[in-house]
C-alpha cells in the first residue's frame, strides 16, 4: 500500500450512513475504504448458520452478492475486485457456499498508528490549534487558513465528516 509515514485521517464509521456513501456505483477506492470501515474493530462472537463463531478484528463476514449490491456492481465484478486485492496482498478472501470471509491484511497498520487501539474520535499527536483550522466556514476559514497554513504540515492535517444532523445550513 505504499508508505504509511505520510500521515493519516480519522474516519468515523458513521460515514456509512451518510448520503454521499449511498451513491452508486462505487469506485475501487470507495470499495476498499468500505471494506476497511466494515471490518470488525475488535473480535466479536456471533451466531452464524446455527454455530457460535468468532469474527476477528479486521474481518467481516458477507457475501459477494451483498458486496455487489452495496457497491452497485454485479457479483462477478465484486469477485474480480476482491481477487485483485488478494493478489496485491491487501486482503485474504475465504469463500464458502454460505458466506465470504474477508480479512484485511495488516489491519492494525491502518488503525493502530501511534496508539494501542483507537478509541477516541480525536487523532493522537495532533497539536491543538484554533478551531477555524478544522472547520469549513468558507471565506473566513480560507483567510484563517492562509494566516495559519504553516501550523501543521499537510500530511498531518485532519479532516472530519460532520454528520447530517450537525450541519447548520
Amino acid at each position: 500500500m505504499g508508505n504509511l509515514d505520510k500521515g493519516w485521517i480519522s474516519l468515523h464509521r458513521s460515514i456509512l450512513d451518510h448520503w454521499l456513501w449511498k451513491e452508486k456505483p462505487f469506485s475501487k477506492a470507495a470499495a476498499w475504504i468500505d471494506l476497511l470501515l466494515s471490518a470488525n474493530h475488535e473480535d466479536k462472537k456471533m451466531i452464524f448458520d446455527g454455530n457460535l463463531i468468532t469474527v476477528k478484528r479486521g474481518q467481516q463476514i458477507t457475501s459477494l452478492r451483498k458486496l455487489g449490491e452495496r457497491w452497485g456492481w454485479d457479483k462477478r465484478t465484486a469477485r474480480k475486485f476482491l481477487s485483485m486485492l488478494e493478489n496485491d496482498g491487501m486482503v485474504r478472501v475465504e469463500c464458502t457456499s454460505r458466506c465470504t470471509t474477508i480479512t484485511i491484511i495488516n489491519y492494525g497498520k491502518y488503525q493502530d498508528r501511534g496508539t494501542s487501539k483507537r478509541t477516541t474520535a480525536s487523532p493522537p499527536n495532533v497539536p491543538q490549534r484554533p478551531h477555524s483550522v478544522y472547520t469549513n466556514n468558507n471565506d473566513r476559514t480560507m483567510k484563517n487558513n492562509e494566516k495559519q497554513e504553516n501550523l501543521l504540515p499537510e500530511e498531518e492535517q485532519v479532516g472530519y465528516l460532520i454528520p447530517d444532523d450537525e450541519w447548520e445550513g
